[in-house]
């Protein structure tokens, strides 16, 4: 007797449940087993040759021409400072909930999905990164450098690049230092800029490598100094000495406060504005295709603008978690970690051939894994910038 339509469409919506149920458990597992995987997926450390301590004051001419900074080529080093990161991380205090609870269910996709370098800041800068992204926070008592976990003291980082200062004379750092969770902490601004104060080397701060502030830089337009008016003469004491530049950014998000910028501090005119000051499109995406894609159009539309060559100008080559697209969700699933994207990334990147017109209108290009020999990127990155800042030379001695 056969069966009836009834029981037919019973028994294919039990099928239909059952293979549901099945997919249901098998992604299941796998994003239980991703939750916890510590493997970074990557082939090495990376280059660390330490063979680019001077990558400007050893450029014949480079006194004479005194470059503009903002013209100046570099290698930028995306949240420079979670080398220290690990499995047994703390998870930040002041980070959001929802990845608090993605913290909380495992460590393994925070810690490969934080963790964007594997030497440290002083290293990087070795390597031949000049401009720095910076994240901290005040968490667990202190201040710390954090990208939703948290890594080493904040202090020792700043160390680091005094220490580089020291030794590298003619060199010039730029510090973009992007404060996370401000709100939840109660800390401001202002008790930021004074906890730099309190870090010395050898009787300084960080504040003695700034040699361009004497007066209110922060906000465009109520200063006498703008970023497009420095020199590479003005940042370095005509090549004696190494100078640092501070980009200061805001927390961008609905909880911001007024009161978080706290009381005036005599070292906020140290510090330029970066939403002011500079220009560093985030693209939300993964995969090299559309990163490049959205590198390449950034750059034509900021190309017309001729407001634009009087900013800093950086080009965010990075990775990043994606919903995006269908291959940025697949990446996000199978890319194992933000290092392992960036280790087949970054050359493809510099080999494609539009970078030069990319350079051409974002001189800065900042990346993951700087340091990566994947391809021999690290060594080339690095001839890339020389014989770009060669030619702007150059250009300016005719």
């Amino acid at each position: 007797m056969d069966e009836s339509k009834a029981q037919k469409r019973k028994k294919t919506k039990l099928i239909v449940t059952a293979v549901i149920l099945s997919v249901i458990l098998v992604f299941a597992i796998f994003v239980a087993c991703e939750l916890n995987v510590s493997d970074l997926g990557i082939k090495s450390e990376g280059n660390k040759d330490k063979a680019y301590g001077f990558v400007l004051s050893n450029i014949e001419g480079i006194k004479e021409a005194n470059p503009r900074l903002i013209d100046i080529f570099m290698l930028g080093s995306h949240d420079a400072d979670t080398n220290l990161l690990s499995m047994k991380s703390e998870t930040d205090e002041s980070t959001s909930q929802g990845m608090k609870i993605l913290a909380g269910a495992g460590k393994g996709i925070s810690y490969r999905f934080a963790r964007t370098q594997t030497i440290s800041v002083g290293e990087q800068l070795l390597q031949g990164s000049r401009f720095l992204h910076l994240k901290y926070s005040y968490t667990h008592g202190d201040w710390y450098a954090t990208h939703t976990l948290v890594s080493g003291i904040f202090r020792d980082y700043i160390i680091q690049v005094m220490e580089f200062c020291e030794t590298h004379p003619g060199e010039i750092v730029v510090l973009k230092l992007h404060p996370c969770g401000l709100t939840n902490s109660k800390k401001t601004y202002g008790d930021f800029q004074t906890y730099l104060s309190t870090i010395t080397l050898n009787g300084k701060t960080i504040y003695d490598y700034v040699h361009y502030a004497d007066t209110d830089v922060y906000a465009e337009g109520t200063g006498d100094v703008l970023i497009g008016d420095l020199r590479y003469n003005d940042l370095t004491l005509n090549g004696t000495a190494a100078g640092v530049v501070l980009l200061e950014t805001r927390e961008r998000d609905k909880e911001y406060r007024p009161e978080q910028e706290g009381e005036e501090t005599i070292y906020k005119h140290k510090f330029f504005d970066l939403e002011s000051h500079t220009i560093d499109p985030w693209h939300q995406r993964n995969t090299t295709k559309a990163l490049k894609n959205a590198i390449q159009t950034t750059c034509e539309e900021l190309e017309k603008d001729a407001y634009t060559y009087t900013k800093l100008r950086v080009i965010q080559s990075q990775a990043c978690m994606s919903t995006k697209g269908i291959e940025d969700i697949f990446t996000d699933l199978f890319g194992c970690s933000l290092l392992r994207i960036a280790e087949k990334h970054n050359i493809k990147v510099i080999e494609d051939e539009r970078i030069n017109y990319w350079l051409d209108v974002m001189p800065i290009l900042q990346a993951d894994f700087i340091n990566t020999d994947n391809g021999d990127y690290n060594n080339k990155v690095n001839a890339l910038m020389l014989a770009r800042n060669k030619a702007l030379v150059a250009s300016i001695l005719g």
